[in-house]
């Protein structure tokens, strides 16, 4: 399971340096920050949700600071991230209005390159059974964040990009 913070693309490996070195600083200061333990971030998991009738999903929030004050993590390190990754030069795909948190739990093929799985074809969209249960929007518990992943996409024809840093909560 992981939340989607950026997108971007490194287009060598001096580029790809670069990046990690932010990741890292990024770590060391305003993850340690916000999430100073695997236990200081409860994530509200619930609210399922579609991106163009194709990618299903599960939406998610997770209050930051003592006892839950100070607003919601998620968007607060998206945003920290994005202010390291554009003052680097760097042109994260995402935007600050465009990040919705949530954990993907399925994607329908379709979409540019996408429309087959494992060699088959796919449908074009997702059945509206799922809509149905979408409807009812059910409350999924909590969840804990204990780690961001960071994958960057190296080469066009990359579907899944490698993991290239793991930032993780201290276990205490």
């Amino acid at each position: 399971m992981h939340i989607t913070m950026n997108e971007f693309a490194a287009k060598d490996e001096k580029e790809l340096r670069r990046v990690i070195r932010l990741l890292q600083e990024f770590e060391r200061t305003t993850f340690r920050e916000l999430v100073p333990t695997a236990k200081a971030v409860p994530l509200r998991v619930g609210g399922i949700g579609h991106f163009n009738n194709r990618v299903l999903f599960v939406q998610c929030s997770g209050a930051c600071g003592d006892k839950g004050q100070g607003g919601d993590a998620l968007p607060t390190l998206f945003n920290a991230l994005q202010a390291r990754l554009t003052t680097a030069k760097f042109s994260p795909k995402s935007r600050a209005t465009d990040f919705q948190p949530h954990i993907t739990i399925c994607k329908a093929g379709g979409g540019k390159g996408k429309g087959k799985l494992k060699g088959k074809p796919t449908s074009s969209g997702l059945p509206p059974a799922v809509f149905e249960v979408a409807d009812r929007n059910p409350t999924l518990g909590t969840q804990y964040l204990s780690e961001l992943v960071f994958c960057v996409k190296r080469l066009p024809e990359e579907v899944t990009p490698p993991v290239v840093w793991r930032i993780r909560a201290s276990a205490v």
